[in-house]
């Protein structure tokens, strides 16, 4: 079912893997494997190299297929009992130490809430390779959808496993759905079914009790995850875009002088080693320096759930109606920004009919704002078009989320829903 792409394999390697006792799909990946030829040889370590003792020579051919997902057997000899391990290999380096921090900790935690919720993001290889296709466009992360499971709870965890109507569990019928979704909505969840993997993150520092100063810290890298992909922070890759096209010496003929990337590049080691600070791209928050010290003060354990509020499904259920919820605040603002923009057009309009009826007394015609647009608990619209002004709506994991700090107790059957913020 995942395995949908019709891969070119060794048939020699595939056949003697098979002989030895390796099951299938495993036979069919390392073969894979084997229809290149190793991009590298060490010197001393060839011949010199027992192959029933050493798997050095596999992993000089292994280690040369830069797939975007690695597995990783357990090297020989082992004397530290490493075990079987999965590399992620599409991280690339940023700007900052902010930055790179904030993507490794986000790709550790995502994998600790995988591992401890026991949640499935399986999809079919196809699926993968399309999705890579159209990470290579321009503000892909933005303006593209990519495919994405729909439900990421198995079957047996979910209650329409006792009960007669299956719908009672969003993973229900459409667990294997597979759907295409904006990274924003990977990210904080989309409608009631599915709540995002921010949430779930969150969800689990709460689970293993993280300490305040670690869980702000992880908001902070989190914030940032969450204004990239929402557009209010621009990516690295549409800045270094910008700065080119914005230089006086390009000629916008797709030819970068000397001076353009001599620029480019000085600009981007000053952001790097903090003498330079690009709100639009870093955010407004001054960026602290990262130390190694107390790097780790919660054990990222594994997750127990064994209370009745705090099984898996009702997690899942409980930050999936947060996710919605969230999402109808946010169309709510929107439309009142475009009602607001629509009043302040007829206030315009009626000034100017005023002054045309009236000349010389259009002052004390002049309307008032609107109470229901304009009072204290109303978003400020002071922003360009009338939509939110950054400064009073900037979008972070928290206020996108609605979780704020209220993911403390949020096992408890009363504090599911009303620490909305």
């Amino acid at each position: 079912h995942y395995n949908d792409v019709d891969v070119e394999v060794d048939e020699r390697a595939k056949n003697q893997l098979k002989a030895a006792g390796c099951d299938d799909l495993l036979g069919r990946h390392i073969a894979h494997l084997f229809i290149r030829d190793p991009l590298v040889m060490f010197q001393g370590m060839i011949k010199e190299l027992d192959d029933d003792e050493h798997t050095d020579h596999f992993e000089n051919l292994q280690s040369t297929n830069w797939n975007s997902v690695r597995w990783k057997p357990p090297p020989s000899p082992n004397p530290a009992k490493i075990g079987w391990r999965v590399e992620l290999r599409t991280m690339e380096v940023q700007l900052t130490d902010f930055e790179n921090a904030a993507f490794t900790v986000f790709v550790t935690l995502v994998l600790r809430v995988l591992l401890s919720f026991d949640l499935n993001v399986y999809m079919p290889m196809s699926k993968v390779h399309e999705n890579m296709r159209r990470a290579h466009e321009r503000d892909a992360a933005t303006d593209l959808k990519f495919w994405w499971r729909s439900h990421l709870a198995y079957p047996q965890d979910c209650p329409s496993t006792r009960s007669d109507n299956p719908e009672d569990c969003s993973a229900g019928s459409s667990y294997e759905r597979i759907e295409e979704m904006s990274i924003l909505e990977i990210l904080a969840g989309k409608r009631g079914y599915y709540p995002g993997l921010i949430p779930l993150v969150l969800a689990y520092l709460d689970q293993i009790g993280c300490d305040p100063e670690t869980e702000r810290i992880v908001r902070s890298y989190l914030d940032l995850i969450v204004k990239r992909a929402s557009g209010e922070l621009v990516t690295a890759a549409k800045w270094m875009r910008d700065f080119v096209r914005d230089h006086p010496d390009y000629n916008r003929d797709s030819i970068v002088p000397q001076a353009v990337a001599h620029d480019l590049l000085q600009t981007c080691h000053d952001i790097g080693v903090g003498r330079v600070h690009v709100p639009e791209l870093l955010g407004h928050e001054p960026i602290a320096p990262v130390v190694k010290q107390n790097a780790y003060n919660v054990q990222l354990a594994r997750v127990q759930l064994e209370s009745k509020d705090n099984t898996l499904s009702a997690i899942l259920e409980r930050y999936a109606e947060r996710a919605r919820l969230v999402q109808r605040r946010q169309e709510i603002v929107q439309l009142l920004a475009i009602k607001t923009s629509e009043v302040k057009d007829l206030q315009a309009e009626l000034k100017a009919i005023n002054i045309e009826l009236e000349p010389g007394s259009h002052d004390h015609y002049a309307p008032t704002p609107a109470p229901s647009l304009y009072s204290r608990s109303a978003p400020h619209l002071d922003g360009p078009s009338g939509m939110p002004h950054k400064s009073h709506n900037s979008t972070s994991a928290s206020d996108l989320l609605g979780l704020e700090n209220t993911t403390r107790g949020a096992s408890s059957r009363s504090g599911s829903m009303s620490s909305m913020s």
